[in-house]
């Protein structure tokens, strides 16, 4: 007699032992779609000016301030006048070409006459005024002491003193001076020795814009203003720049 076999019974029975098996591993891994969004550029704010974005893998970072184009953040106007030029710093205002506080001497009316500038001693330069936080100006003050001719040195310092606050804290003034000093200068002859070895070197320098800046110097000076010249790149900036560098 063969084995009477339920199909519902088998079915149900089938459907179990499968769903066991199932549960008894694993549940199966599904990956996951991953979309690799690559690094994006500055965006655009007020008008398309960029945002400066900080690297965050970099600490030491920081986010730059955008200014918008037409703004300035610093509006102040201090009626004293703020240091605008350093030791060794040149600025060259659009209607000077030749550089900050060089004195055309087409303006001036030089000494033709036999004159002697290297008597005497020039003042102190305490006669001139201050500048609170810039020591640019009393500096230079004292440079044209040590290598200008005394009388020249004097008629620097008494420039000088003329300036008011505002102007002394101008460092074209104090170069100014100096040129101007120099400028008016009595002429002098033994000053040739050092032009020749000047303007041998450096051809772009004449005889008579030598003799000028080297008359109402003394000898240090003029050794200064020959060392600067005869080098390539001294001549190349120039003999007021190297006027200028000597104090």
């Amino acid at each position: 007699m063969g084995l009477r076999i339920d199909r519902a019974s088998f079915l149900t029975l089938t459907f179990g032992m499968a769903g066991l098996a199932c549960n008894t591993g694993h549940s199966p891994t599904v990956a996951a779609s991953v979309v690799d969004i690559p690094p994006q550029p500055p965006q655009p704010i007020d008008g398309g000016a960029p945002v400066a974005i900080a690297r965050i893998d970099d600490p030491s970072s920081k986010p730059q301030a955008v200014i918008p184009p037409g703004e300035d953040d610093d509006d102040d106007d201090d009626d004293m006048g703020a240091p605008s030029a350093e030791s060794g710093v040149t600025l060259t205002p659009l209607s000077n070409p030749n550089g900050c506080g060089w004195v055309n001497p087409k303006t001036l009316v030089r000494p033709t006459a036999a004159c002697q500038d290297d008597q005497g001693t020039a003042g102190s330069c305490n006669v001139m005024k201050t500048c609170s936080g810039f020591a640019f100006p009393k500096q230079k003050c004292e440079a044209y002491r040590r290598l200008l001719k005394p009388k020249v040195a004097q008629k620097a310092l008494d420039c000088l003193a003329k300036l008011t606050d505002k102007q002394t804290c101008d460092a074209c003034n104090a170069y100014r001076c100096g040129d101007l000093a120099l400028k008016l200068a009595c002429p002098d002859t033994s000053a040739d020795a050092s032009c020749v070895q000047i303007t041998t070197k450096c051809t772009s320098v004449s005889m008579t814009e030598c003799r000028t800046y080297l008359a109402g110097l003394n000898v240090a000076g003029r050794a200064k203003m020959v060392s600067c010249l005869v080098a390539k790149s001294g001549c190349g900036f120039g003999i007021y720049s190297c006027s200028e560098g000597l104090f």
